[in-house]
């Protein structure tokens, strides 16, 4: 849910709401402004473009071509641009490369080099670019493909990310099973040929299901 400033709909603001549903525009009471159910379903997370008072967002998760279409086959990973001014249009839109299946499973914006990074179902952290076309500038490996990644954070050159790892089977199932990595992954945005390096989540026997960069002026050391 993301509240956004709508000086053409006169005072009050409205609220972006997004679910596999559909994306919809409301007013704080609740009412329905904006829908979207047929080329935005499936959408799992979203961002706005700039600051509040930005008329774009951008929507991801795992589209489907047709709301008749039911086959998995016909799926994919696909991020939205779409302008909150003109009844959720959709500006433009880039699939993730990678074959079918795949979902976006969270983004976060890069502000300083205006590049947007999201996670995906496939274990991978793909960084596009944030203009129009949502061009793929990088991929970068994080967690296995059983597993996926549940959660990404920027800020200024680093992103983090947590995830799933996938487990071997048991007596119970032959496939493995995705778990709660104990890893969560730092890029430096100036140096993604190096990889992620992975921090021990300690204290836990699971992973880390959220996280997100500090603030400087929080009151704790910068950098956490």
């Amino acid at each position: 849910i993301l509240p956004f400033q709508t000086p053409y709909f006169g005072s009050g603001g409205r609220v972006l709401s997004i679910s596999p549903h559909g994306v919809r525009v409301h007013t704080r009471g609740g009412m329905v402004m904006s829908d979207k159910q047929d080329l935005l379903s499936g959408m799992l997370c979203g961002e706005l473009i700039g600051t509040s008072g930005s008329m774009f967002a951008n929507v991801a998760g795992m589209s489907f071509p047709s709301k008749h279409v039911s086959s998995r086959d016909d799926s994919s990973g696909r991020v939205h641009c779409i302008d909150l001014q003109r009844d959720l249009k959709i500006v433009s839109s880039q699939t993730i490369i990678g074959g079918n299946d795949l979902c976006v499973t969270d983004m976060a914006s890069d502000q300083m080099r205006s590049n947007l990074v999201v996670g995906v179902s496939d274990g991978t952290v793909r960084v596009l670019d944030g203009g129009r076309s949502n061009a793929e500038i990088a991929k970068l490996k994080g967690f296995p493909r059983g597993g996926g990644v549940s959660k990404v954070a920027v800020a200024e050159n680093l992103i983090c990310a947590t995830g799933y790892t996938s487990l071997g089977s048991s007596s119970i199932s032959s496939l493995p099973c995705p778990f709660p990595s104990s890893h969560v992954m730092i890029y430096d945005i100036r140096c993604l040929g190096r990889g992620g390096i992975p921090h021990m989540f300690a204290g836990s026997r699971g992973g880390p299901r959220f996280l997100n960069f500090l603030p400087d002026d929080c009151g704790i050391h910068a950098g956490k």
